[in-house]
């Protein structure tokens, strides 16, 4: 814990003292009390309350050289490594040298999330010195610096001395494994402190092993695990109106409940702030998919062909359009109607929008007839666009490995893109719908049958598990579907 020793003057060392002095002596003093309650210099110093566990936070920060904070959505968590940021160079004593470095998985996250919260810090409570978009300065001296993704290399930190320093890691999941490294090397002595804060999604992660007291990383860390359960809008906890406002709510976790279901890998991470194990024979493990939607990127790569993919809805089940640019997953419409024909209008509506030059329609049951029936208006009217019926029911490209298509394309496409990032979810992930259809992707099981071949398990058993129908996983991956020059029956021009 800092030293909460404070300086108290003698009557004749104020009497002597002048009002510069005396007001350094108490500004010394103010400051060792901050430094000591970490939730006491929010409200001084910038006027905002700390809830429950953003104070647990602060002061495991204040106590323990080592923090880690897997948090459920919605909770505030790179709003208080903002102020733990701006706390600990603000009750820093005048001659002690000390440095805050931040990172996160991309740029965005670094400059747009945490020290957009910092630089709000700073301006609130008028803190010495000067704050930049990525940076901190008193006089000429860094005391703040936020890291780039390609930043990340050993040799970075080799020049970064200081009497304390204070690494804040968010977005912990998706920052790569030697950042910890050098994290740890220039945080070495007693006084620094390593603070790491984001969702939990893959047990086997760095992330994942430093909140596991079991394991070796995990035995020096304090965790500090935050529920969307223990949300004060949950829980009852007496806050501000602005606190509540700005976190996760109970109708949010309610309509999740239903959307994801309990047992869902999304629920886990996103609301019990539980990281994730894969189960096995899962298709598409869950850590791979979020991965892809968590990667580091500067913009999002949209060059290549514009390309749908669309699963149409039966028995009361949504039909679902995902677009695709390249690698990079766009837009979604969905719907559900009785009658074919207004999908067949969404579709040739979401051409138009997208200016696609594919469709590949699900063909099972009434989607050959809307296949049919988009390709005669898209060549009624001119417009240069192949429609495919797929049969997913149908002999795989390659009977000797898949037991039908939708093994082959839930294998090559789904569980392939996800494990080498061949598709970028990070735009798409940022939607309630894209969380469902990562969760969706997470769902469906595989066997191999008695001739060696991978059977992914039928729809209508994922649907049964699921409580739902995998309707935007289906539509997603019939996007990234390339039909093969044979055994696949074509629709429309080619």
């Amino acid at each position: 814990m800092a030293d909460s020793r404070i300086i108290i003057l003698t009557n004749e060392q104020l009497a002597l003292a002048t009002p510069e002095q005396r007001l350094t002596y108490q500004l010394y003093g103010q400051r060792q009390l901050w430094r000591a309650d970490p939730a006491r210099w929010m409200r001084e110093r910038l006027g905002e309350h700390a809830w429950s566990k953003q104070v647990e936070i602060m002061e495991s920060v204040r106590d323990n050289r080592h923090t880690a904070v897997p948090a459920g959505f919605d909770l505030g968590k790179s709003f208080i490594g903002s102020r733990v940021a701006a706390w600990f160079i603000d009750t820093a004593e005048p001659d002690e040298k000390i440095l805050v470095i931040t990172t996160a998985p991309t740029v965005q996250q670094v400059r747009g999330i945490l020290w957009r919260e910092i630089n709000g810090a700073h301006d609130k409570g008028k803190l010495r010195g000067n704050c930049y978009t990525m940076s901190w300065k008193v006089g000429k001296v860094d005391v703040g610096l936020g890291y780039k993704p390609s930043d990340y290399s050993p040799a970075s930190f080799q020049g970064f001395h200081a009497d304390r320093v204070l690494v804040i890691i968010d977005e912990a999941a998706g920052v790569p494994e030697q950042f910890w490294e050098g994290a740890d090397g220039i945080a070495a002595n007693d006084a620094s402190r390593v603070l790491a804060l984001g969702n939990p999604i893959e047990a086997d992660s760095k992330f994942g092993r430093v909140c596991d007291p079991s394991t070796k990383d995990g035995k020096k860390w304090n965790v500090i695990r935050i529920r969307a359960l223990d949300s004060p809008n949950v829980t009852g906890e007496p806050v501000p109106d602005v606190i509540k406002r700005n976190l996760v709510s109970k109708t949010w976790i309610e309509e999740k409940r239903e959307e994801w279901g309990e047992d869902s890998p999304m629920w886990l991470s996103k609301v019990l702030a539980q990281f994730v194990r894969d189960i096995k024979q899962t298709v598409v493990p869950f850590g791979w998919s979020m991965r892809c939607a968590t990667r580091e990127a500067e913009e999002p790569n949209t060059d290549g062909d514009v390309e749908l993919g669309v699963d149409v809805g039966s028995g009361g089940d949504e039909s679902v359009i995902i677009e695709r640019r390249g690698r990079w997953v766009g837009r979604m419409w969905t719907s559900r109607h009785d009658d074919p024909m207004q999908l067949v209008g969404e579709i040739i509506k979401a051409q138009a929008e997208s200016e696609a030059t594919a469709i590949k329609i699900d063909a099972i049951g009434v989607g050959w007839a809307i296949a049919g029936r988009v390709s005669e208006v898209l060549d009624e009217a001119g417009i240069d666009c192949a429609v495919h019926a797929v049969k997913v029911s149908e002999s795989s490209d390659e009977p000797h490995k898949y037991a039908n298509l939708r093994s082959q394309i839930w294998w090559e496409i789904g569980r392939e893109n996800s494990r080498t990032g061949g598709w970028d979810l990070t735009e798409f992930a940022k939607t309630d719908e894209g969380l469902q259809t990562i969760n969706e992707l997470s769902a469906p099981k595989y066997r191999i049958d008695s001739s060696g071949r991978t059977r992914v398990e039928l729809k209508e058993d994922t649907k049964k598990r699921l409580g739902r129908s995998p309707d935007h996983a289906d539509a997603l991956l019939l996007c990234f579907y390339v039909p093969a020059e044979e055994g696949i029956e074509y629709v429309g021009s080619a």
